[in-house]
């Protein structure tokens, strides 16, 4: 099927037709420049590219005033005391807990990505280098959503995904290349940084390809309007991938189930595989009814044909 590509002022948007679109988007990423890519799934494209914490505390903003670190807390400084605060607190509470890793460093990134592993509210933006493990997690999402919607029906058209395609952005980056100039390097850090091999081993990270960024600075909080700033806003790119029936989650959903992910592979302990028991019934309720529609959980079985 045909993509849609065109530039944006900030970043490059693909608008695939439908996920089978989408995969064969992902085909053309080999015959691009010659990079690494990481990449982060979205239930709506009106979500930012924000750390849980940046998003935490933008919410506490006052008389409508941009958001900035120095705009939230007075004096300056305060956003950089509550956040260690958060990570002391996390420490001390999760120290000697069975769980945690004996060889934990006192490097504040690998609490951080610890932390934010289980919940945990962080400056740490997770990504993968896997496109389907970021596909899981928006599609994962939109599910949550619409299981939770109140009006739901057995043959509800998703009013909240007819509205907004879910998305996967991809993050290029040349870092890694001597020749590139420091000007055009993606990471500055401290100020923006690649957070990949924690000093222990994290197995829900190695499962979920998982990376880190983190940003720290004063006006921007969003990595798309940073690296606008900095005039490198097209080495983001965002595929818009619209799921407007419960039939294209359910094609999409199964696509990745005979991948081998699920939440029972994302999340390889039992918490994972408690949550993949407990959501297989729910599946069935997730069903689009009417001639020539197909009758399809929306996890782990193939699409049958309703007679």
């Amino acid at each position: 099927m045909p993509r849609h590509s065109h530039r944006t002022t900030r970043v490059r948007v693909t608008r695939c037709d439908d996920w089978d679109d989408f995969i064969q988007s992902l085909r053309h990423i080999a015959a691009k420049l010659h990079a690494q890519r990481i990449f982060r799934g979205h239930a709506s494209p009106n979500w930012k590219l924000s750390s849980t914490w940046e998003r935490k505390i933008s919410n506490r903003r006052s008389y409508n005033r941009p958001y900035s670190r120095r705009s939230i807390y007075e004096p300056d400084g305060g956003y950089e005391r509550e956040r260690d605060k958060g990570l002391r607190q996390f420490k001390h509470l999760a120290t000697a807990i069975p769980e945690i890793p004996l060889q934990m460093s006192d490097c504040d990134n690998d609490w951080w990505a610890l932390g934010r592993h289980y919940g945990l509210d962080t400056p740490l933006l997770d990504w993968s280098r896997s496109p389907f493990v970021a596909a899981f997690w928006a599609l994962a999402e939109r599910v949550r959503v619409e299981k939770l919607r109140p009006d739901r029906t057995h043959s509800t058209i998703i009013d909240y995904t007819s509205k907004h395609p879910i998305v996967v952005w991809e993050l290029a980056f040349l870092d890694f290349d001597s020749s590139v100039s420091d000007q055009s390097k993606v990471f500055r850090p401290p100020e923006f940084e690649l957070i990949d091999n924690a000093s222990f081993d994290l197995h829900r990270q190695r499962a979920q390809q998982g990376v880190f960024t983190r940003l720290e600075h004063d006006e921007h909080t969003d990595i798309e309007s940073y690296l606008a700033s900095r005039n490198l806003g097209a080495v983001l790119e965002r595929y818009e991938i619209p799921c407007f029936s419960m039939d294209d989650l359910s094609v999409a959903m199964s696509d990745l189930e005979r991948m081998n992910i699920h939440y029972g592979t994302v999340f390889p302990d039992p918490h994972g595989a408690a949550i993949q028991t407990n959501l297989e019934p729910d599946w069935f309720m997730f069903r689009n009814e009417g001639e020539g529609r197909l009758e399809t959980p929306l996890w782990g079985r193939a699409p049958v044909e309703k007679s």
